[in-house]
């Protein structure tokens, strides 16, 4: 008996780089784009839509598959930054008072301009160095969505190679053997006759050993016919619930046509960090990208810590000006009632009479 032919597709090896929405406003390019998600997510696939990418529902509704793990942008590094230095290390504000006080000029101590060399210095160096933090960050993520990976044009009729940041919910995705897996993804079809895959899941939960994933009862016949399947067969609509951080649970249906739908269950998902083993190929349909996924959901954008160190420190800090604010008060109170019990005209104790120097 000869052996079932594996239909791989025509796929494209140039890059593709879909169109990008046109820029009616320019303010949008710093404001981002905004995602209109309320409530469960309801999924129908690119594909059978003729209108351009940037005018699908899934491309306004859903974010793209570009990530960011950096705590600033290149619009608000300097004002931000320091902004974290002075909300989160008090003695900052200390010296930043100090400096500014030393500009009023009954107050001034020393030249006004060295007052700003100490906090100067400290801000700046700090800056530098999370500057540099957030430089790796950046390149790191350039790196990962630079990625590849196929994905179906309903135009061209084929599987096109395009980077993992432009992938949108929605996308019919085509993985190859021993890559990484994009964005999370319900597994709809396989080279393997009996719709299996497996994966290795260590940057996800830790685990070494292989997974087996299949694909849901009632699409299996797209790895198992004879006939060369295309994308474009797909016409299932999937709803799922809104993103969530369990790498072990996945509440989602497909529905085909009425009365025939699956329960998706989490064998039938393929999550973004996970990488395809054993098997030539498997294909599937996106359900949640970039920071949707749960890969992301866990991990994400770095938040700003402040060290136990800097907590105590700032205890400190508290309590030494609090000792300072009653030295003050008490020496100004202790002045008055000094001087409204000793006129000027009125000889002083601790000096000599008729002597002009202090004893």
């Amino acid at each position: 008996m000869s052996a079932r032919p594996v239909h791989l597709h025509r796929r494209s090896s140039s890059k593709w780089v879909p169109p990008a929405a046109p820029i009616h406003n320019p303010i949008s390019i710093f404001r981002g784009r905004n995602y209109r998600e309320h409530g469960s997510r309801v999924i129908r696939p690119n594909h059978l839509f003729e209108s351009p990418r940037y005018e699908l529902n899934n491309y306004r509704d859903f974010t793209d598959n570009h990530i960011s793990t950096t705590k600033y942008s290149l619009w608000n590094f300097v004002p931000l930054n320091i902004w974290h230095q002075i909300s989160t290390k008090y003695a900052n504000i200390y010296f930043i008072f100090i400096a500014v006080l030393n500009w009023v000029p009954f107050f001034d101590a020393y030249t006004r301009y060295v007052g700003l060399i100490p906090i100067t210095f400290v801000l700046g160096t700090t800056l530098i160095k999370d500057g540099v933090e957030d430089y790796r960050r950046w390149k790191f993520d350039n790196k990962i969505n630079k990625k590849t990976c196929h994905v179906w044009d309903r135009d061209r009729c084929a599987f096109r190679k395009t980077e993992w940041r432009y992938i949108l919910v929605g996308d019919f995705v085509h993985i190859s053997n021993d890559q990484d897996v994009p964005a999370d993804i319900i597994f709809i079809r396989s080279s393997n006759e009996s719709g299996t895959c497996y994966v290795e899941t260590s940057n996800l939960d830790g685990e070494t050993s292989l997974k087996q994933r299949i694909v849901p009862p009632k699409v299996l016949e797209y790895s198992t016919k004879e006939s060369i399947f295309k994308p474009s067969d797909f016409t299932g609509i999937v709803t799922c619930e809104k993103p969530d951080k369990s790498i072990y649970t996945i509440r989602a249906k497909i529905e085909y046509e009425p009365g025939k739908s699956d329960i998706i269950i989490k064998e039938n998902m393929l999550l973004r960090g996970s990488r395809i083993k054993n098997t030539t190929f498997v294909e599937g349909i996106v359900v949640y990208a970039g920071h949707d996924t749960k890969v992301m959901l866990n991990n994400g954008r770095a938040p700003h810590k402040t060290s136990s160190i800097e907590k105590m420190t700032n205890k400190f800090i508290i309590f030494c000006l609090l000792m300072l604010l009653f030295m003050v008060l008490y020496g100004a109170i202790a002045s008055a009632i000094w001087t409204r019990n000793h006129p000027a005209n009125q000889g002083v104790s601790f000096l000599l009479s008729g002597s002009n120097f202090i004893f």
